[in-house]
């Protein structure tokens, strides 16, 4: 077996201090992982209620516009403004 030479003393401290670096660098990667996946959840809940209102914005919109232009009008208009007219010839 071939032996390795043995480490000096200043050698034994500087792996220690990179040890220790490595292993205090890993804790501050693991508590930020741990943060951002609270951010990714808050801003992600966020979103989905942001959504809910937009959706029912849209629904007091479409109400309002019944009630202002009456149904058989807002049908006629929509009739009128549709985008394709050639597909109902």
């Amino acid at each position: 077996m071939i032996k390795k030479p043995p480490k000096k003393p200043k050698q034994n401290k500087l792996l220690l201090g990179l040890q220790k670096t490595i292993t205090f660098q890993q804790k501050i990667i693991e508590e930020q992982k741990e943060f951002t996946k609270v951010l990714i959840d808050k801003y992600e809940n966020e979103a989905e209620e942001y959504q809910k209102a937009n959706t029912q914005l849209a629904l007091n919109v479409d109400e309002l516009k019944t009630r202002l232009f009456g149904k058989f009008e807002r049908k006629l208009k929509e009739f009128a403004l549709r985008p394709d007219k050639k597909k109902d010839n």
